[in-house]
């Protein structure tokens, strides 16, 4: 594993759309394992591959806090099928936008997502990863 650059705006590749995943190989198992290392150094609860420079449909999250033991989850492929009208008011914040964290009204309360996933086991953020398609 290892820590990658994150993209920070105004840096145009993150305006790139991202390509769909064609298959969960070697590659993209180094790709999720890289981003969860780098969204943890960082710290952040989530990262897309295009803000690390791999403009493909990979997104990592974790939204754990402090001493709460890890759980990661990689979505490859991610696609929303419904949203509620009904919207939440979140905390939110972007590594690729630092310095702008701040309460949202603009997402949805309820969604139903598909995607492929992953589940990673990850010991420490210093340790290696393995990565099971599920």
């Amino acid at each position: 594993m290892s820590i990658r650059p994150i993209l920070q705006l105004p840096d145009k590749r993150l305006r790139l759309v991202s390509e769909p995943v064609a298959a969960i190989d070697g590659e993209v198992k180094k790709l999720v394992a890289d981003m969860f290392e780098t969204m943890y150094e960082a710290p952040g609860v989530g990262l897309a591959a295009v803000q690390v420079g791999v403009p493909k449909r990979v997104v990592t999250i974790d939204a754990t806090r402090g001493e709460e033991e890890k759980r990661p989850f990689a979505m490859i492929n991610p696609e929303i099928l419904w949203t509620s009208d009904e919207k939440s008011v979140l905390e939110e914040g972007c590594l690729s936008i630092p310095s702008t964290a701040g309460r949202s009204r603009s997402r949805p309360r309820d969604c139903s997502p598909v995607c492929c996933s992953m589940r990673s086991i990850i010991s420490t953020a210093s340790s290696s990863s393995t990565i099971f398609p599920s």
